[in-house]
């Protein structure tokens, strides 16, 4: 579930970018408005984050390291918590066509929303990580 919310994260940052560079408002493209190149810097910031849980997830994993517990738990929590956010952010950002069918954004946010529920809510992996290290 990590491993595909992350992808939907990519997907929804890289999509809103490309928008950001064509969309025009008071003949300027929306990228150029400092709210905006925020709003994507942060989009990036939960991607990088995001891709080295995982990374150190997947190594744990295959590595059969005895912290698999802890790192996938940290993974699943963030990634899909960020998912959520990310997908939430590009909609914000596409404005009026993100709500409407041809866009099919609102496709993204119910499946990353499905991702963040499956196999334990954010919260319920942070609880299991707090009761580790207490």
């Amino acid at each position: 579930m990590a491993c595909d919310s992350l992808g939907l994260a990519e997907a929804m940052m890289e999509t809103t970018v490309a928008y950001a560079q064509v969309r025009k408002q008071f003949e300027r493209p929306i990228g150029s408005f400092q709210a905006v190149k925020h709003a994507c810097a942060d989009m990036l910031v939960q991607v990088q984050v995001s891709r080295q849980l995982l990374s150190s997830a997947v190594n744990a994993v295959a590595d059969q390291n005895g912290d698999v517990e802890a790192r996938v738990s940290m993974a699943k929590s963030y990634v899909c918590e960020a998912a959520v956010k990310v997908v939430g952010k590009a909609i914000q950002l596409h404005g009026g066509i993100a709500y409407t069918w041809d866009s099919g954004l609102h496709v993204y946010l119910k499946r990353a929303v499905l991702n963040r529920s499956l196999f334990g809510s954010p919260a319920a992996h942070r609880r299991r990580l707090a009761r580790r290290y207490s």
